[in-house]
């Protein structure tokens, strides 16, 4: 609890450190009406900054414009996940693309970014297609895992992309300390359970492309569903620490990434103790 409070800490700092700067920030472009237009393409760190920022960012009309569903799905050839919202601004409808680069998690090049960035999350990219061939294309190439839709009501503020980008930024400030503490964590998954939690209302579920899609009106009957069908859902939120020291060092030292830190530094004490020592 102590070192999640420091972590807030410490990012909120870096954050009000960084305001000025977010205040120029560029605001975000959206495709052109025309389908076949080309798509705009950002970083995902781009992409939650320029929702955010008080420069054309928060409080634009694309800010507010309403999730009407969730996909979940991977490239079909190198497997990295994409999340995919359907989102409509005055009855005008884009496709958000969420990309996540190939799975890098058990690669060190990986392990060790936490060095030169305090998030994960420097390869992923945001593109935002309108209807049309181009999005087509892009849909196609996708072997979707899921497809939610969502309640059209616009009255739920959890709903729109604003309140997505914020999920975004707080996941993206704790996505080390997730990451290493978690070894099944995955943060694609991770924020569409975040969304659909707060979205709460389902209105249909489609378990792959080819199935027929299934009438579920509850969040929890959504979860359950999920959790049964999804790979790397139920891990989704990750484990929650706190609950007892003894059970909490168990899993650190046998279910989290940190352990491929925490032992070698163990073994590395104790070989220098003892050479030290004898």
């Amino acid at each position: 609890m102590v070192l999640e409070q420091c972590n807030d800490w410490f990012w909120s700092a870096i954050s009000m450190i960084a305001s000025h700067f977010l205040s120029t920030v560029t605001p975000l472009q959206l495709p052109e009406d025309n389908g076949d237009g080309h798509p705009v393409e950002v970083s995902l760190s781009n992409f939650i900054e320029q929702l955010l920022s008080p420069n054309g960012g928060k409080g634009s009309p694309f800010c507010r414009a309403t999730i009407r569903s969730i996909s979940l799905g991977q490239a079909e050839i190198d497997l990295f996940k994409i999340i995919v919202l359907l989102v409509t601004l005055d009855n005008v409808k884009y496709y958000v693309h969420i990309c996540h680069p190939k799975d890098e998690e058990s690669l060190w090049h990986h392990f060790i970014t936490c060095l030169s960035s305090y998030h994960g999350l420097v390869q992923d990219t945001v593109v935002i297609y309108r209807p049309g061939k181009i999005q087509r294309t892009a849909w196609e190439a996708l072997d979707i895992d899921f497809t939610v839709e969502l309640s059209d009501s616009d009255t739920a503020a959890s709903q729109n992309i604003l309140s997505v980008a914020l999920r975004l930024r707080d996941l993206r400030n704790n996505y080390w300390w997730s990451f290493w503490l978690n070894e099944n964590w995955q943060w694609p998954i991770s924020i569409v359970k975040a969304i659909m939690k707060c979205a709460g209302e389902t209105i249909r579920v489609q378990l792959q492309c080819d199935e027929e899609p299934l009438q579920i009106d509850k969040w929890e009957q959504t979860d359950n569903l999920l959790g049964d069908k999804v790979e790397g859902w139920k891990h989704a939120e990750g484990r929650i620490y706190g609950n007892g020291m003894k059970d909490d060092v168990f899993f650190l030292f046998t279910h989290a990434r940190a352990r491929f830190l925490i032992w070698p530094i163990i073994l590395i004490s104790f070989v220098l103790h003892v050479y030290y020592h004898f």
